[in-house]
């Protein structure tokens, strides 16, 4: 008998365009309830949350929890911490590289 939400084996975060989302696997909901997303910046401050009411018929469907639009997504590490109840259940981080300037090495063209 399965006494803990299962979300082994999902996704995580991913850059999708220009927004973040998180990609679960509910593989076994014994319960019913919220599970708890908390976004955090590269600066470690905790950005958005939302939450998602659960039951055992979600069992072995995914969902997908976007960090809303009006969240400036910046370079550095993601985080995403699930909880259900007090229970932390996975953290997803996700790093997202500076951007890269043009290498000033390469030569200049002319025509």
């Amino acid at each position: 008998m399965v006494t803990q939400i299962d979300i082994g084996g999902s996704p995580g975060v991913r850059l999708r365009g220009e927004r973040l989302e998180l990609s679960l696997q509910l593989n076994a909901v014994p319960s019913e309830g919220w599970l708890a997303i908390q976004w955090y910046s590269p600066k470690n401050v905790q950005v958005a949350s939302d939450a998602l009411w659960i039951t055992n018929t979600d069992a072995g469907l995914g969902r997908l929890v976007l960090l809303p639009g009006d969240v400036e997504v910046v370079p550095g590490q993601w985080r995403a911490v699930v909880s259900f109840g007090s229970d932390l259940l996975r953290q997803f981080s996700l790093v997202l590289p500076e951007p890269q300037e043009p290498s000033s090495d390469e030569p200049v063209r002319g025509r």
